[in-house]
């Protein structure tokens, strides 16, 4: 059988990164296990988790949490976009919603809630 031209049809998706943040997660009081896992110590109580678009701004919310929260970076990856957390959970839910009111309004991305567990 033979397909005519104007027949074939093909669909053609394009991811077409944005800037945004998709992830801003804080882990209250992680299982000990998770602490193990991701090589840290367990002196804090949160963890903070974000994924952000292009992945290079994750070093500008690496400073951003740095400059206005008292949270240590427990890790950053300029390549994948993300950033995590650690400190008090008072101070990691600031930091995150600092770097997303920063984020938001000043470079105009698009931010979700901030989501728990």
């Amino acid at each position: 059988m033979m397909i005519k031209r104007d027949e074939l049809r093909v669909k053609l998706e394009v991811l077409v990164p944005g800037k945004q943040i998709t992830l801003a997660q804080i882990i209250g009081k992680p299982n000990p296990e998770v602490y193990a896992k991701l090589g840290l110590s367990e002196k804090f109580d949160s963890i903070g988790v974000m994924k952000l678009t292009p992945k290079e701004s994750a070093i500008i919310a690496g400073d951003l949490a740095l400059k206005y929260g008292r949270v240590e970076i427990a890790a950053i990856n300029r390549l994948k976009g993300t950033l995590l957390l650690t400190g008090k959970n008072e101070s990691v839910v600031y930091a995150v919603s600092h770097i997303l009111r920063v984020f938001q309004t000043v470079l105009g991305f698009e931010v979700p809630e901030i989501t728990r567990s």
